[in-house]
C-alpha cells in the first residue's frame, strides 16, 4: 500500500469552457491560475514520496481531502464547494503527471471524503490489487 501526503488546500479541477477565437477553438480550466500550482505541487510531492516503479495495474484509491473550517461554521462536515468529484479529478491527473501511475484509468475502486482538519491537504492511499 502507498500512503501520499499533501499538505495544501484542495484546488477543484473545474469545468472546461470552449469558445471560438479568430476561426479556432479554445478551451478554457474555469481554475487555470490555481490549478496549475496545485498539480505541479501535488506531482512534486508525490514523486518525492514514492520511488517505486510506476503503477500499471488495477489500483484502489483513497482519497481524504482535509480542509480548513472557517471560524464561523459549525457544521461537521465541508458540505459545501468544492465538489468531490473535482477535486479528486486533479488529484488523479496529478498522480499521472508525477509517473506514480501510468494512467488514471487503471483505477477500479475509489473512495473519497472531506473532512474539517486543522491542516489542509490530501492524503492519498493507492492499492495494486491485480
Amino acid at each position: 500500500m502507498i500512503t501520499i501526503r499533501v499538505k495544501g488546500k484542495p484546488i477543484p479541477q473545474g469545468s472546461k469552457t470552449a469558445f471560438v477565437v479568430k476561426g479556432r477553438a479554445v478551451v478554457t480550466d474555469a481554475n487555470a491560475k490555481l490549478l496549475k500550482p496545485w498539480r505541479k505541487h501535488v506531482a512534486a510531492t508525490a514523486r518525492e514520496q514514492y520511488t517505486g516503479q510506476m503503477l500499471t495495474g488495477a489500483l484502489q484509491v483513497t482519497l481524504l481531502f482535509l480542509f480548513e473550517r472557517p471560524a464561523s461554521v459549525t457544521r461537521k462536515y465541508p458540505s459545501v464547494k468544492p465538489d468531490v468529484d473535482k477535486v479528486t479529478r486533479a488529484i488523479f491527473d496529478a498522480m499521472t503527471d508525477a509517473g506514480v501511475w501510468k494512467d488514471d484509468a487503471l483505477v477500479v475502486d475509489t473512495r473519497q471524503k472531506k473532512e474539517y482538519a486543522a491542516t489542509a491537504g490530501v492524503v492519498v492511499t493507492i492499492k495494486e490489487i491485480d
